[in-house]
């Protein structure tokens, strides 16, 4: 058990209590938040997760109990969506029974009903670090912390913890390890917590095998794009097909090697203000730093044409913010965008924005 140490509350209205939390719980760092919170009321107990959700066992005075219960759904992660806070327990003690809170162990047995979290967009703490020279996650493509990155796309199974995800054959180095188990850390019990030194590597592979590691991956793919190749990178939950969208020539080969004539591509570009140099926004532009980080609409400018076989006959097209930092990699480093072609993410001209 991670344990922090706390005051034993006084045994005078002393309770214990036992919670459920039903919702998208599991896999949005809350088990660190309850853990803060328990702090931050000076109660002690466990939290853990289980197959329905996150199950709280806190004890302390009556009047923290309270506070604390009806703080967690109105103060939640930013990536959880709880739908029932409901007590199932409560009585009475003369004496609390622990003499901290701590995250313990899953439990897997029993129903599994839970919500599996969806993959997130990188979120701008971890974009700081990614470009920033000094940092030890300079340009790390697969940057993460509670607040962000793939959840869905690494489950195996529920509960959700390390264990049972895609990352259980990285172990993580000692700094990692550190900022896992440190209360104060965004990355605390973060499961997907990785660096360059023992995390996931990027890797180029062409037709003969693997080419490429790292950022001589990246500038190998900018320049094939930059030629006017078309690109696969492999991305949260699929494969994003990528061009030059300045190359005519290139954009028309994709359309024909994906029998897509008229349905509009996305336009991927690092920043919100690249895109302007290509792209008139509309009213809605404060949406496109919104949670999801999906492929949204944009009004076409006349003036900034992107490729003639794209725009001539297209009032409005798609913006790919990239949701993930392999996509976000090679979108910061061409001098012009990428056009691509993500079934999930793309939208038509049509379509309302994506949930």
């Amino acid at each position: 058990m991670d344990a922090l140490v706390i005051k034993r509350p006084e045994s005078m209205n002393c309770a214990a209590r036992r919670l459920r939390v039903l919702g998208a719980v599991q896999g949005v760092g809350f088990r660190p938040y309850i853990y803060r919170l328990a702090q931050q009321y000076g109660l002690v107990g466990w939290v853990l997760n289980d197959g329905e959700g996150v199950f709280i066992h806190v004890e302390g005075c009556l009047q923290q109990l309270h506070a604390f219960t009806q703080a967690i759904e109105p103060n939640q992660p930013v990536l959880a969506r709880v739908r029932e806070v409901r007590v199932v327990q409560e009585h009475m003690l003369a004496q609390p029974a622990y003499a901290s809170f701590g995250i313990v162990s899953s439990v897997g047995v029993g129903r599994k009903e839970t919500v599996v979290p969806a993959d997130s967009h990188v979120c701008e703490d971890c974009l700081v670090e990614m470009f920033s020279s000094v940092d030890r996650r300079y340009r790390y493509p697969f940057i993460n912390c509670t607040n962000c990155g793939p959840r869905f796309s690494l489950i195996r199974a529920l509960p959700y913890d390390r264990t049972q995800t895609t990352m259980t054959g990285f172990a993580m180095c000692a700094h990692c390890l550190r900022e896992y188990e440190d209360p104060g850390d965004r990355r605390f019990h973060a499961q997907p917590n990785a660096c360059p030194a023992c995390g996931p590597q990027l890797t180029l592979t062409g037709p003969t095998g693997d080419v490429e590691q790292g950022d001589a991956a990246v500038a190998t793919v900018i320049e094939a794009l930059a030629a006017g190749k078309i690109v696969a990178i492999k991305s949260i939950g699929g494969f994003h097909l990528a061009a030059n969208a300045r190359d005519g020539a290139a954009v028309d080969l994709l359309r024909r090697r994906k029998r897509r004539d008229a349905k509009p591509f996305a336009i991927m570009t690092a920043t919100l203000e690249s895109a302007r140099r290509y792209v008139q926004c509309d009213a809605h532009e404060g949406e496109f730093a919104v949670l999801a980080r999906p492929a949204h609409r944009a009004a076409s400018q006349a003036a900034a044409r992107v490729t003639d076989s794209d725009c001539t006959w297209q009032s409005e097209f798609g913006r790919d913010a990239g949701i993930s930092t392999a996509s976000l990699s090679f979108a910061a480093g061409p001098s012009t965008p990428g056009l691509g072609d993500d079934q999930r993410q793309c939208v038509r001209a049509s379509d309302r924005l994506p949930q």
